[in-house]
Parts: C-alpha cells; sequence; structure tokens
C-alpha cells in the first residue's frame, strides 16, 4: 500500500505538471462500475485514479477509468490467441508507445511484457515506487 507521505508527495508533482499530460480523477461510480464489469481493481491503482486520474508516468500513458475497460478486453483477447501476452493474472494499467502491456502484477510490482522479445520485465517494486520515480518536479 502507498504510505501517507508518499500519497501527498505524489499529489504534490501531480498537481504541479504542465497541462494536457494528465486525465481527470475517476469517481467512485465510475471505479464500482468497472469492477462490477471486469475486474477487481489493486487498491494502489484505485487510489491513484481517484486523486490523480491517470496520464504520462515517465515516458509512458497510464489509462485512465475511461480507457480500462477496452483496455483489459483488447489484453484477454490477445491472451488467448497463439503467442498471446503470458501475463493473464495481472491488472493492466496501459500499454507503452510500441504496444506492450504495462501491468501490476500480483505481488504488486509494475512489469511490462515487451512486445519486440516477449520477455517480461520489472519497472518498478510497486506503484508507489513507480509513481515517486516518473513523476520529476517540474522546472517551471
Amino acid at each position: 500500500m502507498i504510505n501517507e507521505k508518499s500519497k501527498v508527495k505524489i499529489l504534490e508533482l501531480w498537481k504541479a505538471r504542465e497541462l494536457g499530460i494528465s486525465y481527470p480523477p475517476a469517481s467512485d461510480e465510475q471505479i464500482e462500475d468497472f469492477e462490477d464489469v471486469c475486474r477487481a481493481m489493486p487498491e494502489d491503482y484505485k487510489w491513484f485514479l481517484l486523486n490523480c486520474g491517470g496520464g504520462i508516468i515517465g515516458s509512458e500513458w497510464v489509462d485512465s477509468i475511461d480507457e480500462l475497460h477496452s483496455t483489459h478486453t483488447k489484453f484477454d483477447e490477445e491472451c488467448s490467441i497463439e503467442n498471446g501476452w503470458t501475463i493473464g493474472k495481472c491488472f493492466i494499467i496501459g500499454w507503452d508507445g510500441s504496444g506492450s502491456p504495462i501491468a501490476i502484477d500480483p505481488e504488486g510490482k509494475i512489469i511490462i511484457e515487451w512486445e519486440a522479445d516477449g520477455e517480461v520485465y520489472q519497472l518498478a517494486s510497486s506503484l508507489e515506487e513507480w509513481l515517486l520515480n516518473g513523476l520529476v518536479p517540474s522546472n517551471g
């Protein structure tokens, strides 16, 4: 779980970002609707969507609540095809620029299954770490 000190820092960094690189925060109703239709959401990601909404983290876009349903539908379909994705038990939070899924694994690590070689790489040991490393303070 993201600790309270980190939540304050993440929100401070998020609010200081330039316009146009973030989605609006999700509502409780949107989260509930997604979970009713698709699957339960990791608590840390739920906090992130409710407070930040999604957008650029480091060099990647993280889905907003509005994109999650189509992301999970696409991912589930691609897991079921021959040579499809192998990280099916993970919670997908977005795609990198080459179409590789970025996910939270069952242990809470942020991973990517790279489309180019099919290997799974760890981006961070937790969403908290990934957010703190990917949200750099503005120079402005």
